[in-house]
């Protein structure tokens, strides 16, 4: 299971009423498990007692056979022998025959009709003088025969020590097992008569295959044997084998073994499956209640506060549908503080724009006071004869001039705080050759700013900078028809700001005086370094800053 599943809030319900719900859970698998014991402890006593009573009923008719040999021996003579045996047998229908052989096995007369090429019975040769036998024998009949395996007994009439004949009661074993009842067992029990060799008298072949040679030794070792095993299907099956008092007769009784989960199936309301399904209900109870009462009224919240979030001011989350009291309480909250969140931001935003539109005033007053400044230098120029002195009011006035351009750049973006480099240094170089006589001299100057806007902090030194390199270069390093070329990069927080030209290196160097002072100011302003450039024809100067954070 993800942990995403777990966090569900159904799912959560479903592992506590689990958690709730597993004393009950552990009782009911060992309520199941001692139910299981004793019922599976009753049903092999039942078994047992069927095989015990299957063995009375089997060994009832065998001793039933003997006595009615003995009381008839010496009262069914040759002469109609056929009619008495078949009286014999209306009086006792469980016999299948009564036959009367010869010392040979072969019969004289018997109370069915008999095949006169039959073979001699066997169970003739192992009678002893003064003894009466009994024996089991599988006798196959001819193939249009309908009897099936008998058991037969034999009794010898002798005089002295020689065998006059042989009576002989038939008992058809299929008749035998209908006297023995196995319903209360169920229907797919199953009897079986086995010989002392582990033989099959009686009973289809599948026990047959899973006999063992111990099973029989074990049965007359202990009076009784139980145990399991594999039928041909692959089910278990329970086997009980008991002896009768015929030495040579045994008698199994089989039935399905007992199994927990069909035993559950059949006894549920006393088994794990009835705890099972109350936890299985429960926790669709639980989900179906979670999702109608909590998670759809949740979703609607949800919605509602992320399109409020996401600028839709007059989403609200209205009327919810029959939700729980607390659900509804925190429905109409979240309005209440959509409701006063709108307000307030309304009230700011009146207020950022009143400020925002003062803002934008002082930078226009600002630069216009500049401007004011540079109009009383003109002004002031006009006294001044001294060439030296022109230039430094000509000088004082560009400066001037670049930090009113700054503040222009400000109150006429969108964004009071930066300044969009590429626009403000195309106005300032403009001014600046305007100013410098670029034009007259045909000197032409180039501007290629590639960086993100600046701050008014960082713009101004920028621009300060340009004015004096650019000064210098128009001044001292090209002749007329040079070239400047200024460039402006960002790569992070790195920006390198460039201003060469292609006239004479050695010329355009910078002297030692105010211009190189006032770089070097900017640069430790700005956090950066300035240097000469030395990869070029011509001069120029490169400061390097990094964009102090926000």
């Amino acid at each position: 299971m993800s942990l995403g599943a777990v966090r569900d809030l159904r799912v959560r319900f479903g592992l506590i009423l689990a958690v709730a719900m597993l004393p009950l859970l552990i009782f009911a698998i060992w309520q199941s498990f001692y139910d299981f014991n004793q019922d599976k402890t009753a049903r092999e006593s039942q078994l047992a007692f069927s095989a015990q009573r299957a063995v009375f009923e089997i060994i009832d008719t065998i001793d039933t056979a003997k006595s009615v040999i003995l009381t008839v021996e010496e009262t069914v003579g040759r002469q109609g022998c056929k009619t008495n045996l078949q009286d014999i047998l209306n009086q006792f229908p469980q016999f299948d025959d009564f036959i009367i052989a010869d010392p040979r096995g072969n019969f004289i007369c018997a109370a069915r009709d008999l095949d006169s090429k039959r073979q001699a019975f066997e169970i003739v040769k192992q009678l002893t003088p003064q003894q009466s036998y009994y024996s089991e024998v599988r006798v196959a009949y001819d193939a249009d025969s309908d009897y099936s395996s008998r058991l037969l007994l034999a009794y010898g009439q002798y005089q002295g020590e020689q065998l006059q004949r042989v009576l002989i009661i038939g008992l058809i074993l299929d008749r035998l097992a209908q006297r023995a009842d196995l319903s209360q067992i169920g229907k797919d029990a199953k009897l079986y008569m086995i010989n002392s060799e582990g033989i099959i008298l009686f009973g289809d072949d599948g026990l047959a295959r899973q006999m063992e040679a111990n099973w029989i030794r074990e049965t007359r070792a202990s009076g009784e044997y139980q145990t399991e095993f594999t039928d041909e299907t692959g089910g278990k099956r329970s086997l009980v084998i008991i002896p009768s008092r015929e030495k040579d007769i045994f008698v199994a009784v089989t039935a399905p073994a007992s199994n927990i989960f069909r035993w559950s199936v059949l006894n549920p309301l006393s088994s794990i499956l009835l705890p099972l399904f109350a936890w299985v209900f429960g926790f669709l109870a639980i989900w179906w209640s979670t999702e109608r009462l909590i998670l759809t009224h949740i979703r609607k919240l949800q919605r509602a506060t992320l399109k409020f979030a996401e600028g839709d001011q007059t989403q609200r989350v209205g009327k919810l549908q029959n939700p729980p009291a607390s659900i509804r309480t925190l429905g109409w909250t979240i309005d209440y503080m959509a409701d006063e969140i709108s307000a307030r931001e309304s009230e700011l935003k009146d207020s950022l724009d009143e400020k925002e539109t003062l803002l934008r005033e002082i930078h226009h007053r600002v630069k216009n006071n500049l401007q004011i400044i540079i109009s009383l230098l003109n002004i002031q120029e006009r006294k001044v004869a001294d060439p030296a002195g022109l230039a430094a009011v000509n000088e004082t006035r560009n400066r001037i001039n670049a930090i009113a351009l700054v503040h222009r750049g400000l109150y006429e973006s969108t964004d009071l705080r930066y300044v969009d480099m590429q626009t403000f240094l195309g106005r300032l170089v403009k001014e600046l050759s305007v100013a410098l006589a670029c034009e007259r001299k045909g000197i032409e100057v180039s501007v290629d700013a590639t960086c993100d806007p600046m701050e008014a902090d960082t713009a101004i030194p920028v621009a300060l900078f340009v004015v004096e390199t650019l000064t210098n270069s128009v001044k001292h390093g090209i002749a007329k028809g040079g070239q400047v070329k200024i460039r402006l990069v960002q790569q992070g927080i790195r920006v390198t700001v460039e201003v060469s030209d292609n006239g004479n290196g050695i010329i355009g160097e910078m002297k030692a005086g105010t211009g190189q002072k006032l770089i070097k100011g900017f640069a430790r302003q700005l956090g950066g370094t300035v240097e000469p450039m030395t990869d070029i024809d011509g001069y120029g100067t490169r400061l390097v800053f990094d964009i102090r954070p926000v």
